[in-house]
């Protein structure tokens, strides 16, 4: 993978947050409780994603990276340290953005 982190997701149904293992490809991102869990709990298709960084709301004291999917049907939710959240937004776009140039999808 091409970055890979433990950050927290907040989940749709139970919006608990949730600590996850996180691993970026060229083409997507997939999420795992464990590093060695074989089969990802989800993906994240880069494919048309745009991600903005947002400030915390109520009590959370951290910044969020919020990850918008293509077709616009979900958005995700991840916590981590300032570095993570910006080091994750910026390497989520340049990502993006090549597989928007890549032609073949």
């Amino acid at each position: 993978s091409i970055l890979s982190a433990w950050l927290e997701k907040k989940g749709a149904v139970n919006t608990a947050w949730k600590k996850r293992r996180f691993d970026l490809f060229p083409d997507r991102i997939e999420y795992r409780k464990a590093v060695q869990d074989e089969v990802p709990r989800g993906v994240i298709e880069l494919a048309g994603v745009t991600c903005s960084i947002e400030p915390p709301k109520g009590k959370e004291w951290q910044q969020r990276l919020a990850i918008h999917s293509g077709d616009g049907a979900r958005t995700y939710l991840l916590r981590g340290s300032l570095n993570a959240t910006a080091e994750w937004k910026d390497a989520i776009e340049k990502q993006t953005q090549a597989v928007a140039g890549d032609g073949s999808s």
